[in-house]
């Protein structure tokens, strides 16, 4: 699988280095098979926009469909609150990007991690609208029952 690594450090100051996330999440990457399509890194809080120009160039790269997912090291490395997370995975599900968080484990191109992510952003953002993408089947797949037709 094609994938996108994320790595954001709010600040210098504290020492903080995106290396570090680098490191563990090509180790990730490379336990799971997955080829690295490219790294994007960011030096800037994570509500400071204007700042996070490697995000904005991975959510164009995704629009595009140059990768398959999107890796990142924490979910706050990549998101500044619930809302953000629930709209921007509800863009990349529609796109065909998963998204992994290697520390939290959530994966959503699984469709175990597709419904573990729903039922935290269910639980976390009530009546966050839109139906759970785990709730649908994957693209091309059946139940295997057939329609009772009442």
């Amino acid at each position: 699988m094609r994938t996108a690594l994320y790595a954001r450090v709010s600040t210098d100051d504290r020492e903080q280095d995106p290396e570090t996330q680098l490191l563990a999440l090509r180790d990730f990457a490379r336990a799971q098979g997955w080829d690295v399509h490219g790294e994007y890194v960011d030096h800037a809080p994570a509500n400071d926009p204007l700042h996070r120009t490697a995000w904005r160039k991975l959510l164009d790269d995704a629009a595009k469909r140059r990768f398959q997912a999107v890796l990142v090291f924490k979910l706050d490395r990549a998101f500044r609150s619930v809302k953000h997370m629930h709209d921007t995975l509800a863009v990349w599900d529609a796109q065909g990007i998963g998204f992994v968080s290697a520390r939290e484990g959530f994966d959503t191109s699984t469709a175990l991690g597709r419904l573990l992510m729903c039922w935290r952003r269910e639980c976390l953002v009530p009546n966050a609208g839109g139906q759970c993408a785990a709730s649908r089947p994957a693209r091309g797949a059946t139940d295997g029952l057939r329609s009772p037709g009442w």
